[in-house]
Parts: structure tokens; C-alpha cells; sequence
């Protein structure tokens, strides 16, 4: 795991169990939050007041919040790792599929294959300490550009 990774890997098991539309009622559930309410907190209260919708791939089975062409958007959505990845963005203007391609810095960063952080973990041990977290990961970039690491 990266230094970063390493802030970031308790909210991220946080979220990891949480998933879909359900999101809402296990974030409801998890934190206790009608109790700051008074009550229900419904999610359609919340989708609603977002302007700006983002969605990842996902089975829903809730139609009340897309119509059956956005619902067959999501489930078209793909992604290929270290390349790119794709989103549904829905707003009051716009409705369509996002790819977003990460570059190499972002991916060796925030990447969750378990393969790429342990090489990059076994490559920062082999360095000396003195050198920061950014020359050490410039290093591994250069590295992983010439391919050593495949």
C-alpha cells in the first residue's frame, strides 16, 4: 500500500461495503443519521437535491429515480483498467457517458490492484530512506515506463 493509500484505506473499507442506490439507506443505517433528522431520511430527497448526478456501474433495481434509457446507460457502462474509466453524469442540461482517462501518476497513486501496490511497496524498500515520497515515486514511474516491472 502507498502512502496515500495508506490515509485514504479506512474510508475506503468504509464505503466498500456500501453499494448502488442503497448507498443512501446504508449510509442512513451506518451513521445513524434520521436520528439527527428526527426521522426518515428518504433518498429520493437526496437524489433530488443533487444538480449533479455521477454514477458508476451498477445493477438497479429501483426505477424511481432514472428512466429505462438512463437505467440501460448505466448497465452499459465499461472500464479498462489503467486506461480508463466510464460514468453516467446526469444533470439538468446534460445526460450522457463519461470516459475519464486517468494518467500514469494518478493510476500508480490511487490504483486498488493489489498487485501494483505491493511492486511499488517492494520498489520503495529497495530505495534509500532519505529520498521523499515524490522522488521515490518519480523513480517508479521511470521505472515502470521502461517496463522492468511487467
Amino acid at each position: 500500500m502507498n502512502k496515500l493509500s495508506s490515509i485514504y484505506t479506512p474510508i475506503a473499507k468504509s464505503l466498500s461495503s456500501f453499494s448502488g442506490l442503497n448507498l443512501f439507506d446504508d449510509l442512513i443505517h451506518k451513521f445513524e443519521i434520521k436520528n439527527l433528522f428526527g426521522g426518515e431520511l428518504p433518498k429520493k430527497h437526496i437524489l433530488q437535491s443533487c444538480s449533479h448526478k455521477f454514477m458508476l456501474r451498477q445493477t438497479i433495481t429501483d426505477e424511481k429515480f432514472f428512466t429505462q434509457s438512463e437505467l440501460e446507460l448505466i448497465q452499459s457502462i465499461s472500464s479498462s483498467k489503467g486506461n480508463y474509466s466510464e460514468i453516467y453524469y446526469k444533470s439538468e442540461f446534460h445526460k450522457k457517458v463519461i470516459r475519464y482517462h486517468q494518467n500514469k501518476h494518478e493510476y500508480h497513486l490511487f490504483t486498488s490492484e493489489r498487485r501494483d501496490n505491493l511492486r511499488l511497496e517492494r520498489f520503495f524498500k529497495e530505495l534509500p530512506e532519505e529520498l521523499s515520497f515524490q522522488e521515490k515515486f518519480e523513480l517508479y514511474l521511470d521505472f515502470a515506463d521502461r517496463g522492468i516491472n511487467q
